[in-house]
């Protein structure tokens, strides 16, 4: 912001045209980026609760928009158009932004938490799919009136083409190249280079062919794409690093250019009228949504009122239309910063507001009931069972069929891998995007892990009644893995940890300790740091 405006005002400094097509192409990227991170299958499915949410907050929201906006002459020419395609801008979140703040304020593994994450990404897919039509029907260049019947037909089919055409053969072609590229192994230059080829090629095919948005194409074509496999993980880890560290520096100095506050209308009461109803709009519309909702699913009101404020997150692709609202003469530069200045301000009261859930679990689960014997009969037990591989499988089994009641009062086993960070480890370790932020792709690891996940699996499809599995992981040095085995199980609020002893057991019955003594001290230092936080240890014979 400040370098934008001292350039503009000060020095005098022209931006580069060639800003503007890296601007693209990095929204490009980001756009593919977000259509690849998100499960279109789940609009087909019946709505379950965090869809039920999401469409209660998309729904009145655009609701209250639609009937508000036309009054606060945002546009230099309204049309409908104009008010449909703000409407649903105000309606949508930007997901990849709020999972990155639900996890980064601590409450990504909450129950509340994942509902948020789930809902916005529903509401994030369900509206930028709204505005990839628009995209087809309402022509930019000429105020977003309608296009011709013939133009939008004809662009109607090369997209669908596009999109037909890389939902039958990507699959096929990243099958094979994930065969050819197997894990463990750095991926060939050849396969990686036919790969960036065929993705750019169905991305910009109807965009070249129709003039459809090429960013609005990339996003279809993401959303279309297998994500599951090495090269979906691998593009969606590089090009998430490229757009930290070079794009999105250039995207905020090219948005503030473009919207410089030296054409900021300071002196107009309507201009501070425009941005304090603007954010209005989305809280109210948001709350109203989800307190709706939250009526039918049962939540309470300040949960369902916590939920609709976290949703009113904008992101990047929100101020990128409207800062091309201002290059397309649709909006004033003015109204244009006032929406960029709004998408900035939705993630002001993100903080209070996780910090009041927060508060209100506390006060749910008080400090001093953690122990098994103030337990409530009728609540949910919570138990982390720290493993340290496949040979601590069968008496993780025994210990849920031993803690497993009725179904009604519910069992969350949360089975966790200590994992030693070394070096031949941590230079496979690889972060990621939203709740579960890092993944080991070390062979033998990533083995032992899918042995654990598939046994345990096993036998949760045949007795796993009122039983939750869930894995987690704490991967780091020795000398530390006692606090991330107590942070994580003070952020899961489990009543028991239950760690194995530190010795194998060979086939004649005796104990083997041979390079596991560091996990000795392990089970000492979670002894004495978990005392004073009142969780109950159930230890082998030590």
């Amino acid at each position: 912001m400040i370098i934008a405006n001292i350039s503009q005002s000060s020095l005098n400094f022209e931006m580069p045209s060639a800003v503007d097509s890296l601007v693209g192409f990095g929204m490009m990227l980001y756009m593919f980026v977000l259509g690849l991170e998100l499960d279109p299958n789940v609009l087909i499915k019946k709505p379950e609760r965090e869809a039920k949410v999401a469409y209660g907050g998309m729904i009145s929201t655009f609701i209250l928009a639609y009937i508000v906006t036309p009054y606060l002459h945002y546009s230099q020419v309204p049309s409908t158009g104009f008010n449909l395609a703000l409407s649903i801008t105000v309606s949508g979140t930007a997901s990849p932004l709020l999972s990155r703040i639900v996890t980064d304020l601590k409450i990504g593994k909450s129950d509340i938490g994942h509902l948020v994450s789930a809902a916005g990404i529903h509401t994030d897919m369900v509206s930028t799919l709204i505005i990839s039509v628009g995209f087809m029907i309402l022509d930019a260049d000429k105020s977003l009136s309608i296009r011709d019947s013939h133009r939008i037909l004809f662009t109607c089919c090369t997209l669908v083409i596009q999109t037909v055409f890389a939902a039958t053969v990507s699959p096929v072609f990243f099958a094979w190249v994930n065969h050819e590229n197997p894990e463990g192994k750095p991926v060939k230059g050849s396969h990686l280079v036919v790969t960036i080829g065929f993705v750019v090629v169905i991305c910009v095919s109807s965009a070249a062919i129709s003039g459809y948005s090429p960013m609005m194409s990339a996003y279809v074509t993401g959303l279309v794409l297998p994500r599951e496999g090495r090269l979906s993980k691998l593009m969606i880890n590089k090009i998430n690093h490229f757009l930290t560290k070079i794009i999105f520096p250039i995207y905020g100095l090219w948005v503030f250019w473009v919207a410089g506050f030296h054409e900021f209308q300071l002196g107009k009461l309507g201009t501070w009228g425009r941005l304090f109803l603007l954010m209005v709009i989305a809280m109210l519309g948001k709350v109203i949504g989800t307190i709706a909702s939250g009526v039918m699913l049962g939540f309470q009101l300040p949960e369902s009122v916590a939920i609709g404020l976290l949703l009113t997150v904008k992101g990047h692709f929100h101020m990128l239309l409207a800062t091309t609202a201002i290059q397309k003469e649709i909006i004033t530069a003015s109204t244009g910063l006032v929406m960029i200045l709004t998408s900035m301000l939705t993630i002001i009261h993100t903080p209070k507001v996780i910090e009041h859930i927060i508060k209100r679990a506390r006060k749910h689960t008080p400090r001093h009931r953690k122990t098994l014997q103030w337990l409530e009969p009728s609540t949910e037990l919570r138990i982390m069972i720290c493993i340290r591989g496949p040979q601590n499988v069968s008496s993780t089994i025994r210990l849920i069929e031993m803690s497993q009641g009725t179904p009604n009062l519910g069992l969350a086993i949360y089975v966790t891998d200590m994992i030693e960070l070394t070096e031949k480890v941590a230079a496979t370790a690889v972060n990621g995007e939203g709740m579960n932020t890092l993944t080991v792709m070390n062979k033998s690891v990533r083995q032992m892990r899918e042995q654990i996940t598939g046994e345990i699996e096993a036998y949760m499809a045949e007795n796993g009644e009122g039983v939750t599995i869930r894995r987690m992981m704490a991967l780091s040095m020795l000398t530390r893995m006692h606090q991330d085995i107590c942070v994580l199980a003070k952020d899961l609020m489990v009543s028991l940890i239950i760690l194995p002893f530190h010795k194998n057991r060979r086939e004649d019955g005796k104990f083997d300790g041979s390079g596991l003594s560091g996990f000795r001290n392990v089970n000492r230092k979670v002894i004495i740091n978990t005392t004073t936080s009142e969780l109950i240890l159930l230890l082998g014979k030590y």
